[in-house]
């Protein structure tokens, strides 16, 4: 008896991919992987921050740079480091609460400055998407 010959779109339905027993693992290292950048952006945030901080004789913008100062160093000192912390022992629900919390430092520091942007607010943004990757647990 002969088979039936099947068109390439047929064959790659039939083939499966597997899913690796470390899909967890890989999520966890991507995430992971991203959010060492993002504690780095948060430091040179908050280096440029002081620098703007420092420069700065208007009271108004004195008090916005210190806010996010404030909520960048919570980020940087807190938030991200609990948020790999939680993500390395597996405790997503933690890990996601942190990067949320993390992500609120960034926007914020930005929402001081509405309907402008921040002297932050690349910097800024780069930060919250990398942290925003562990939702996706």
């Amino acid at each position: 008896m002969r088979g039936t010959v099947k068109s390439p779109s047929e064959a790659a339905f039939e083939s499966k991919p597997s899913i690796s027993n470390d899909s967890y693992t890989d999520v966890k290292d991507l995430a992971h992987s991203a959010l060492e950048p993002a504690l780095a952006k948060a430091n040179q945030a908050l280096v440029h921050i002081g620098e703007l901080f420092k420069k700065t004789t208007d009271l108004v913008l004195y008090k916005f740079y210190g806010t996010c100062s404030d909520e960048n160093q919570g980020a940087m000192t807190r938030h991200l480091p609990r948020t790999i912390s939680a993500l390395e022992s597996n405790n997503y629900e933690t890990s996601k609460q942190e990067a949320g919390s993390a992500a609120t430092s960034a926007d914020t520091c930005e929402q001081q400055f509405l309907p402008n942007k921040s002297p932050m607010a690349d910097k800024n943004k780069k930060c919250s998407h990398a942290r925003t990757l562990t939702f996706l647990f």
